[in-house]
């Protein structure tokens, strides 16, 4: 698969943005109250430290592997790409979070029983969203669907599978050839010939293709298979648009 010119020149216009997204974000944070210190501390220190890292993310990203880019990469370049997406998704999952915290601070808000447990503070729940405009939650539920996926991922990586790059894939009609070379390297593996071992996998890897994705699993059957460069240029931009409309809430 290759982007195609239009693809490749809206992904290109997605990252020459990322810094004029952090300005909109850090200009609505300059007029935020600052009654509250431990929100203020969580804003400035938790979500505003998170979204630079996810902005570096998405540089390193596009600079290990720019769409434009063809060639199957080194292992190395994929595991750094892992590292780089990995963080992006704990990491906006975390501005999330620290946004729940803020509104707890700023809104006071309790349980019967007092103060509100860690495991009581997440975006999703109910209380925290009561707390917010009428018209803020109503956007935040057509969002269902991301905030799903956002969840799953970090659960995935937290608990489960994490998020990789596959060095290669394999195209259905050389399946077969792949399959037996896989088995070749079982034996070579088990006779110890490392050398041969490495032959197997050199010539697997000739019959490969790279396509730029991250999954969790080839053999997980989860079915996730998503091209990261449109995927975390589209989280930035969402994240961008819920924090805007979080910070600009009438009822502070």
């Amino acid at each position: 698969m290759t982007y195609t010119p239009a693809a490749l020149t809206s992904l290109s216009d997605g990252v020459s943005e990322l810094n004029k997204n952090y300005g909109v974000i850090l200009a609505e944070v300059s007029s935020f109250s600052q009654k509250h210190p431990a929100s203020y501390e969580y804003l400035f220190h938790g979500f505003i430290r998170r979204l630079g890292i996810l902005q570096g993310c998405i540089l390193n990203v596009f600079t290990l592997y720019p769409p434009d880019r063809l060639e199957i990469p080194s292992r190395e370049t994929c595991v750094d790409l892992a590292i780089n997406l990995q963080s992006f998704v704990f990491n906006v999952f975390g501005c999330l979070d620290n946004s729940a915290r803020i509104s707890v601070i700023e809104h006071q808000l309790r349980n019967k029983n007092g103060p509100l447990k860690t495991t009581q503070v997440g975006f999703r729940q109910k209380l925290i969203q009561n707390s917010f405009s009428l018209e803020f939650q109503l956007y935040l539920e057509s969002l269902s669907e991301w905030f799903t996926n956002i969840e799953t991922l970090r659960n995935h990586l937290a608990h489960r599978i994490p998020l990789y790059v596959p060095p290669f894939v394999v195209t259905p009609d050389s399946e077969a050839s792949f399959n037996a070379l896989e088995k070749a390297k079982v034996e070579a593996w088990r006779q110890l010939d490392f050398i041969k071992y490495d032959e197997l996998d050199a010539a697997q890897e000739k019959m490969g293709k790279f396509r730029p994705i991250m999954t969790h699993s080839v053999y997980a059957g989860d079915g996730y298979f998503v091209y990261f460069h449109g995927q975390i240029l589209a989280d930035w931009i969402t994240l961008i648009d819920i924090t805007e409309r979080f910070l600009r809430q009438s009822n502070w």
